[in-house]
């Protein structure tokens, strides 16, 4: 009488355990493809900062540069512009 019963109770028990074996492997599989996803986008997120901070380094560079040329470029034409002055004095005398 009770056969069918306990039967019954063995296969749900089985089905069960499926069930969770089945809930845990995909679990894992989501923690994995969530690990994954994240260090991705922090490793792409932390390359990308770099390389604007490169590029800011770049920047500022150039403009040093920039500067240290526009300094040169106003001296020489001091330079020349001083030349010239003395050039045309020595011309009027």
């Amino acid at each position: 009488m009770y056969e069918p019963l306990l039967q019954r109770i063995h296969g749900l028990e089985r089905a069960n355990r499926r069930w969770k074996l089945l809930c845990g492997i995909l679990a894992a599989a989501l923690v994995a493809l969530l690990a994954s996803g994240t260090v991705f986008v922090g490793l792409y997120g932390w390359h990308g900062i770099a390389a604007h901070q490169e590029a800011q380094r770049a920047m500022d560079v150039a403009r040093q540069q920039e500067m240290l040329a526009k300094q040169q470029a106003e001296v020489a034409l001091q330079a020349a512009q001083a030349l010239q002055n003395a050039q045309r004095q020595a011309k009027k005398e």
